[in-house]
């Protein structure tokens, strides 16, 4: 028979706990008082940007072409500002439980396709020029059509994208999806940039952690996307991971569930239907949702 612990056992164990959950709170607001200050150094550095630059634009001797310069800048600053505020009131609702999916029917490669037009303009507003940008899709299904949330999973793949653009100086960068099987659709999104250390791929996805050092003068943002990215794919009923991408670079990979949608069922009632061309092209289709 099982030795039962005695009341001393108990004691030292609960005392264990609570010495854990001790560090846990002292870790948790180290954290958090690691983020606020670089949160509020992200805040600045647009804010200070878009007022510095907006004195010089009412000075009547700049030439046109510093003035189309200025404004490009104040636009860049205020669509970073917009960036981190946005992520910051997300991560609050999120964690208040207060996101809502607003699902809707939407084909996955239009999606990623209007996403690789987003990336290719920031690319080459971050002079990324030696950085290629691919995107991958599977040559069966010819066409994939999903219910979902639209907006947030663009949301998701974006943040996996900038943060692949933001550490990537040169290689590739390439976003895509497959069926894993007929009920798992799984995206992703590769680079060939720095990588992220082995301890590190679990510890990404929590909120206010920087898997940067705090002198890495290539950090920006607020360290929130990846734990934003996490939280709506859970919210999804999916699960998300980080890979190593060969010897170089990191692979963040998306798996959500899939169950078959009324429209697909309504196809297949009409397969003894006469088929004109246009159903013929749209044999490959598959209309599914999460």
């Amino acid at each position: 028979m099982e030795e039962q612990p005695t009341y001393g056992d108990l004691q030292k164990r609960v005392k264990e706990l609570e010495q854990q959950l001790e560090e846990k709170k002292e870790e948790y607001q180290q954290l958090k008082r690691i983020f606020l200050s670089h949160v509020n150094h992200e805040i600045r550095t647009p804010m200070n940007s878009i007022i510095g630059f907006s004195s010089l634009l009412a000075d009547n001797d700049i030439t046109r072409e510093q003035k189309q310069l200025y404004l490009s800048y104040i636009n860049n600053s205020s669509e970073s500002l917009l960036g981190i505020i946005e992520n910051m009131i997300d991560m609050a609702m999120l964690e208040a439980g207060q996101v809502e999916l607003q699902e809707s029917s939407f084909s996955v490669g239009g999606m990623l396709e209007e996403l690789y037009a987003r990336l290719s303009v920031m690319k080459q507003k971050r002079n990324k020029d030696l950085v290629a940008l691919l995107l991958s899709r599977p040559q069966e299904p010819a066409e994939l059509n999903i219910v979902a949330d639209r907006y947030r999973l663009e949301q998701i793949m974006m943040n996996l994208a900038e943060n692949a653009m933001k550490f990537t100086d040169r290689g590739v960068i390439e976003i895509g999806f497959r069926l894993k099987n007929e009920n798992i659709l799984q995206l992703f999104v590769k680079d060939t940039g720095r990588g992220i250390d082995a301890g590190h791929h679990q510890m990404i996805f929590e909120s206010f952690r920087i898997s940067r050092k705090e002198n890495d003068p290539h950090i920006a943002g607020s360290g929130l996307g990846l734990s934003i990215v996490k939280s709506l794919v859970e919210l999804m009923k999916g699960e998300v991971w980080m890979e190593p991408n060969g010897e170089q670079g990191s692979i963040f990979k998306i798996n959500l569930p899939l169950k078959q949608d009324s429209l697909a069922a309504a196809r297949s009632e009409k397969k003894g239907a006469r088929r004109s061309f246009l159903d013929d092209l749209r044999l490959g289709s598959r209309h599914l949702a999460i």
